[in-house]
């Protein structure tokens, strides 16, 4: 039997703690010293709200980490505060594949080493070790940095980067191990650093090269009508030209052969203009040959330094007539090897159905690029634009007050091509017609589900009708929800054909004034938590879930309580019969039943059973996702109850690293967005603790802060 768990939940504390002791609600360290206000309060006995306790000049999680008092200014009992003692400290990754070895005064020597955040230029193949962010408090008296790296290179070098300059510069007088593939360096400061490959290492990073290299096969016709490459292409060229990079462009035609359209040039007015020569007129019939287009492409980068990106959009396979598979085979896998030995990262766009998206994805992957799908040609456009602000690190503006002004500057750093405006399914947080609340799950699952294209769904007008007991009818016309340019229709026999998910959405209203709703839980509060009803098990249990009785030890290890945790059996035969958007539509209903079990004041519970993860993952896991998975469902809980939206994008605030924007849509407001801050700080036994406030304006309905989200990733 295979179960599938779909919620992760936040660790909070009481609210009347928090109170108590003049801490935040909305966070886990509000003095950011790197110890939790819980640990600060009933583990060290320090001030939650001052982050040097003993005022000796070391905050408080750092005294912790260096084995100092935080209670006690001379901890040493002699004359030197705790801050001023010479020390040694040692910190490393969480692989231990880098460590960092410092000498100095207490106060300046705790370090941290954390991922530099340019994915594309993470994923580069002349890298051979992550590239890092090394920092410390303070200045230091020596430091040794030891990196273990990966892969072969005839020379190999430690890199820092020069962020003044632009460029990546060589460190001088490092030691390497090449048989046990260390090196081992004596710095002066920190900076970012990483080890690579002298050969394949672009120095500059403020020149971007690009070479777009696009099909006009006969099928595009179809998949394309409307030349809405060309439109993505020009907007992408824009985009890059606002940007503090210089840049460089070349386009290339593909079809049963390819051409080159306009060679590498800085000119972008000649290479925009370049794009009209394709045409109906010139509309490939001789087939598709991907291997000659990428050569192409990637003969236009070579000799160039910089980044160096082939964009390579395609909606099918090889299918050159001229050539047998063989040729066409050799010349993709030649341009391939080329595009690696000159560090050139592909990128590759598959438009459509008919894609082989197995030959794009190994492209993409053997250089160190990404492989990105798009249903179809309207697709492109959100695609490319999330793809120009990744490459290009432009500053964005946006409205966190919703005052109409777009003021604060962020840069985006992970954008699912989502757009609120475009995508989003509207509707005013109905569920049928006995009840106006409690859809905002099943309506996010919606919006999210069918923007990743895991719904099924038809151009023509639907109207989705059930007639419950003869009485009652259900419709579910998305086209008629306030969001004119959004006609989203979703096959009648999709959601219509279980009267279970009709009983799901009145299970979730307890609505007092209907007398055929089902009562959702039971009323007596056991141990801060609510179990279903009876009736209501009965009703899950009929669509394929399966209800666990999980024990809660003492600190003897017998059984104190126990609880009840709601799973989906997705080998099930019932689940088997069932469509995938009717699956998905059940996994909201058991990640609702739940998120919903909570205390008489409204928080999510502790928990730290094998079932949970920890809130500190979902905010890295969210930016992983938005990528990937594309728009993410969250939810989020607030002082009087919980909602559920669809995240777009993260940004990070363009003038402190540590304060990021996850960008939403909610299903409540048509076109709008709204923002959630989230506040990152580091932990002083590794990794991140993350704090929100929700930035939209909830006043008179039902959420006030929210103390943290919790994704939905359907599997």
């Amino acid at each position: 039997m295979k179960i599938i768990n779909l919620f992760q939940m936040v660790i909070v504390m009481k609210n009347l703690p928090e109170i108590e002791y003049g801490t935040s609600c909305a966070s886990q360290d509000s003095d950011k010293d790197g110890l939790t206000d819980g640990e600060e309060v009933y583990t060290y006995d320090t001030d939650p709200t001052e982050a040097d306790t003993d005022g000796d000049g070391l905050n408080d999680g750092d005294e912790i980490l260096l084995g100092f008092n935080p209670n006690k200014k001379y901890s040493n009992d002699d004359s030197v505060l705790d801050g001023k003692i010479e020390v040694t400290y040692n910190v490393s990754t969480d692989d231990n594949k880098i460590k960092v070895q410092i000498r100095g005064k207490a106060s300046e020597v705790v370090t941290s080493i954390d991922l530099y955040d340019d994915e594309f230029m993470q994923q580069n193949l002349a890298f051979l070790s992550d590239i890092v962010d090394i920092n410390s408090t303070g200045d230091f008296d020596t430091a040794t940095v030891e990196f273990r790296y990966e892969g072969e290179a005839e020379e190999i070098g430690l890199f820092l980067l020069d962020e003044e300059k632009n460029e990546w510069v060589e460190v001088e007088g490092v030691t390497i191990d090449k048989d046990d593939k260390i090196l081992t360096a004596n710095l002066e400061h920190f900076s970012i650093y990483a080890v690579a490959d002298k050969s394949k290492i672009n120095r500059k990073t403020d020149e971007i090269h690009v070479s777009f290299v696009l099909d006009h096969s006969g099928s595009m016709e179809d998949n394309d009508p409307s030349y809405i490459r060309k439109k993505v292409v020009r907007d992408l060229i824009n985009t890059l030209e606002a940007s503090d990079k210089t840049c460089t462009y070349s386009t290339v035609m593909f079809t049963g052969k390819a051409t080159v359209l306009q060679g590498q040039t800085k000119d972008k007015n000649k290479v925009i203009a370049s794009l009209d020569k394709m045409n109906d007129e010139n509309l490939g019939a001789d087939g598709t040959f991907i291997g000659e287009g990428l050569f192409r492409g990637v003969d236009e980068l070579e000799g160039k330094d910089g980044m160096k990106f082939v964009i390579l959009l395609s909606d099918g396979d090889d299918s050159a007539y001229l050539n047998p598979s063989w040729y066409q085979n050799t010349v993709l896998n030649n341009a391939k090897d080329a595009a690696i030995r000159n560090n050139i990262q592909v990128i590759t766009v598959g438009l459509g159905s008919g894609v082989n998206v197995n030959k794009l994805k190994s492209l993409s992957s053997a250089t160190g690029g990404r492989y990105y799908s798009a249903a179809n040609s309207e697709a492109l456009i959100a695609l490319f634009a999330g793809l120009a602000e990744e490459m290009s690190d432009v500053v964005d503006k946006i409205d966190l007050d919703k005052n109409g002004e777009k003021e604060t500057e962020a840069i985006v750093v992970a954008d699912s091509g989502f757009r609120a405006e475009k995508n989003g399914v509207a509707y005013s947080n109905f569920s049928s017609t006995v009840s106006t609340g409690g859809q905002c799950f099943g309506f996010s699952a919606l919006t999210s589900g069918y923007y990743n294209k895991n719904i099924p769904s038809t151009n023509e007008l639907i109207v989705v009708e059930k007639d419950i007991g003869g009485e009652i009818e259900l419709e579910y016309d998305l086209t008629k929800l306030g969001n004119e340019k959004n006609i989203i229709n979703i096959k009648s026999e999709t959601l219509a054909q279980l009267d279970k998910l009709y009983n799901a959405s009145v299970l979730f209203s307890e609505d007092k004034n209907n007398p055929s709703a089902v009562k959702m839980y039971e009323s007596e509060i056991k141990n801060g938590r609510r179990n279903l009803t009876d009736e209501a098990k009965e009703i899950l249990k009929e669509i394929a879930v399966i209800i666990y009785d999980v024990p809660v030890l003492d600190d003897n290890g017998d059984v104190e309580y126990v609880y009840e945790e709601y799973y989906l059996d997705i080998e099930s035969e019932k689940m088997s019969k069932l469509s995938q958007a009717e699956q998905q539509l059940l996994k909201t209903i058991v990640y609702y039943a739940n998120t919903q079990k909570v205390n008489p004041i409204g928080q999510v519970l502790a928990s730290e059973n094998k079932f949970f993860k920890k809130i500190d993952m979902d905010f890295e896991q969210l930016e992983s996702l938005l990528k990937s998975q594309g728009a993410t469902m969250i939810s989020f809980r607030g002082s009087a109850g919980g909602h559920a939206t669809v995240a777009q994008r993260i940004l990070q605030d363009a003038k402190n690293d540590n304060i990021y924007y996850i960008e939403m849509y909610d299903n409540n407001y048509p076109k709008a967005v709204s923002y959630i801050k989230v506040e990152k700080t580091k932990k002083i036994f590794g990794g991140y603790s993350y704090s929100y406030s929700l930035l939209t304006d909830y006043t008179n309905e039902r959420l006030g802060k929210a103390f943290g989200i919790a994704l939905m990733k359907f599997d």
